[in-house]
């Protein structure tokens, strides 16, 4: 199943990553105390984070949820091990490729909700021991009490996912060392137009971590929005020491360079941009414009039939502009 998985990903993807086995393996183990982390929102489902990073998550209630397990299966007078055994591999198998993270990935963060699958494996594991005998009726209040709390907790928790600036609030507020969650947070501010906070929390983002990506790729962005053009060139270079193949940077400063009249210097970068990213429908729309304007129509054709052959959408103007051409080309 792992060889067909492989398989399939590297087909359908266009750049995958080249994350090798050892490095998987090194980031597991890197990553695996989060394990505890997942094990323990099952059991205590508190403080949830849209954004967990390593650094801030805790490990405390994880190790209450493990304590209370172990006491629970040797104090069974009735044990299943195999299906004990069946039910924590199933737990661990769909929680460990989650971990495996490469450390250059400007986002490191746990994805909870590959917590829904492993839980099933947490429900054979209890099912595999004997339970003390309790009243019907203390059980179904217990039962009841859990019931609501928990989907209350839901309830609350799914605020977070309302809009984008309180997805990011709640990132920077749960996962304080993050500089990405906080840099993001910051753009989300600006484009709410709170443009004095959102210089402060971008500000706090470089301090945690000044070569986290995409920081400067997005400041450079607000930056050529305000229209301080030699503040973004400075920060998109700064993105491209750090994230070389980042198609964004490469797209945005190619526009920096053709607001500034340097045409060769676009084209050259929207150029580059096609090559990280051969599906980059907005270079190959600017590339066609540049040469319809410059009345380079073969250059324009060519772009043009390539972008066609990839199936990707344009702008009305140029396909209209190819179709009232098409006789002449």
């Amino acid at each position: 199943i792992g060889a067909i998985w492989f398989f399939a990903r590297s087909s359908v993807l266009n750049n995958p990553s080249n994350f090798q086995a050892a490095e998987a393996v090194k980031s597991v183990a890197a990553n695996s105390p989060a394990i505890l982390s997942y094990l323990g929102k099952l059991f205590f489902p508190v403080r949830l984070s849209v954004f967990p990073v390593r650094g801030d998550i805790m490990l405390w209630p994880g190790v209450v949820a493990l304590f209370l397990l172990a006491a629970l299966f040797i104090s069974s007078k009735q044990r299943r091990t195999p299906l004990a055994v069946f039910g924590t591999a199933w737990f661990l198998l769909f929680i460990v490729p989650s971990l495996a993270i490469p450390d250059t990935s400007s986002s490191q963060y746990l994805m909870y909700h590959r917590a829904y699958v492993s839980s099933l494996g947490l429900g054979l594991l209890l099912a595999s021991v004997s339970f003390p005998n309790f009243p019907r009726r203390v059980l179904r209040s217990a039962g009841a009490v859990v019931l609501v709390l928990f989907a209350g907790l839901s309830f609350v928790h799914s605020k977070h996912f309302k809009d984008r600036l309180s997805f990011w609030k709640n990132a920077a507020d749960t996962s304080p060392h993050s500089a990405f969650a906080r840099n993001n947070l910051g753009v989300m501010l600006f484009l709410d137009g709170r443009h004095v906070l959102a210089d402060k929390v971008r500000g706090k983002a470089v301090e945690l971590d000044a070569a986290v990506r995409l920081v400067h790729g997005n400041l450079g962005l607000l930056l050529m929005n305000r229209g301080d053009l030699a503040g973004a060139e400075e920060e998109y270079k700064k993105e491209l020491l750090l994230n070389p193949r980042y198609d964004n940077v490469h797209y945005n400063l190619g526009l920096l360079y053709h607001r500034q009249g340097k045409a060769e210097e676009a084209v050259d970068l929207w150029n580059r941009t096609l090559e990280l990213n051969p599906n980059y429908a907005d270079a190959y729309a600017n590339l066609i414009i540049h040469f319809i304007q410059t009345r380079d129509l073969k250059q324009a054709a060519a772009y043009y039939k390539r972008a066609a052959e990839k199936g990707l959408a344009l702008p009305k103007e140029i396909v209209d502009f190819f179709d009232k051409m098409r006789p002449t080309l």
